[in-house]
């Protein structure tokens, strides 16, 4: 019926999961742009220089322009969500994965310090994990 609340170990090794799969994404985003412009760049160099007039055979530094624009714009597109999900891995990782919250399934009612496994609000049975068994003033004292 309930499914056990996850350990904070738990979470933060799956966060740390999602935070290794996130950089492995941006980086081979970032990588696979770099290479299509490096590639794109370097075509464009041979092209121009296998040409003898002044823009490698094009009317004007405008057509040149327009062919490394395009270059740049396709490497763009790849090596900017890269570097998105690179800079932003930690906060991503942390909506991928979230904390469970110690709620009541029916009702909603904030299950803290409770001294019984029962929703105080609407009765629902719950299971003896959300028990609280010290009360907040006297946690850390001992009784004589």
């Amino acid at each position: 019926m309930f499914e056990t609340v996850p350990s904070t170990k738990a979470i933060m090794g799956k966060r740390h999961f999602a935070r290794c799969w996130m950089r492995c994404l941006a980086f081979g985003l970032v990588g696979l742009g770099s290479i299509w412009l490096l590639y794109d760049l370097v075509s464009i160099m041979v092209f121009i220089s296998g040409n003898q007039s002044r823009f490698g055979g094009m009317q004007s530094f405008d057509e040149v322009w327009a062919l490394m624009g395009g270059a740049v714009g396709k490497s763009l597109t790849t090596i900017l969500p890269g570097l998105v999900v690179w800079i932003f891995q930690k906060k991503l990782a942390r909506g991928l994965v979230p904390i469970a919250e110690m709620e009541c399934p029916e009702c909603g009612y904030a299950l803290r310090q409770l001294r019984e496994a029962r929703c105080p609000e609407c009765g629902l049975g719950l299971p003896g994990c959300v028990v609280d068994d010290e009360d907040e003033t006297t946690k850390g004292f001992e009784t004589i």
